[in-house]
């Protein structure tokens, strides 16, 4: 089923104009319909074009702002692992010190319970 975008001129309008020049008014028409919306689908073009740049900066910007604090948590993070670091390499030299004072008296106690072992 095709619509027709003009209705063909009745029998009256074409005796009246004539059989050439109701279709020339049919055809002026259906062109002045065509200009009218190939006119309104440039500017709805345009005007959507001209929405989708603001709507898609908009959208830019606050993705930058969002990633801007996605970073500034990730610093957070980065330092918070740094003192924790921190944190471990002195546990680990606590450990390293008690080691060593544990060895140093075990060594130092041998002597003692070797002369203590003598004298028993």
């Amino acid at each position: 089923m095709s619509l027709e975008l003009v209705p063909k001129p009745s029998k009256k309008l074409k005796e009246a104009l004539g059989e050439d020049v109701a279709e020339e008014l049919v055809d002026y028409i259906e062109k002045s319909q065509s200009f009218g919306k190939k006119t309104m689908n440039e500017l709805s073009t345009e005007r959507y074009e001209r929405r989708l740049m603001e709507e898609t900066g908009k959208l830019r910007a606050e993705m930058h702002d969002g990633f801007s604090k996605i970073q500034e948590q990730f610093r957070e993070v980065y330092k918070e692992f740094a003192r924790i670091h921190e944190k471990i390499a002195s546990l680990h030299e606590a450990i390293q010190t008690q080691t060593r004072w544990m060895i140093a008296a075990i060594f130092g106690a041998i002597p003692l319970y070797l002369a203590l072992y003598k004298y028993l």
